[in-house]
């Protein structure tokens, strides 16, 4: 199994960067056919010849104490390569970014998405 992170520096408040991690922010970034339906989110590709089904993922608990805003998590529920695996989206700000990437992130507030494990790696990630 394969892990994934994924760093990003944000040049924008935090707060106006968390809805997109929502399913109605999901058509400005990573899908744009999203619909709802039986209480889990569809995201469709390729006029949907590939659909991948989202939910919430309320039991897991990736938070660290010193966090000041939520993590978003959400398990995808098929597909071939990401059935199983959790994304989890994780904020930090400052004063909470970790010392650590201080020096490389210019100050600003950080993203850190990550998939704890994938069944394989894929040539297309988010």
């Amino acid at each position: 199994m394969a892990e994934i992170y994924h760093l990003i520096s944000i040049d924008a408040d935090l707060t106006s960067v968390l809805p997109l991690f929502q399913p109605e922010g999901f058509t400005q970034w990573w899908a744009e056919d999203v619909f709802e339906e039986d209480g889990a989110v569809h995201l469709g590709f390729f006029n949907r010849a590939t659909v991948y089904r989202l939910s919430e993922a309320l039991d897991v608990e990736y938070r660290e104490a010193e966090l000041m805003y939520p993590v978003t998590a959400w398990r995808c529920e098929t597909g071939a390569e990401w059935s199983n695996t959790v994304l989890v989206f994780t904020p930090y700000g400052r004063p909470y970014v970790p010392d650590k990437w201080l020096g490389v992130l210019n100050g600003h507030p950080v993203l850190l998405c990550t998939v704890p494990a994938i069944l394989k790696a894929v040539r297309f990630m988010l």
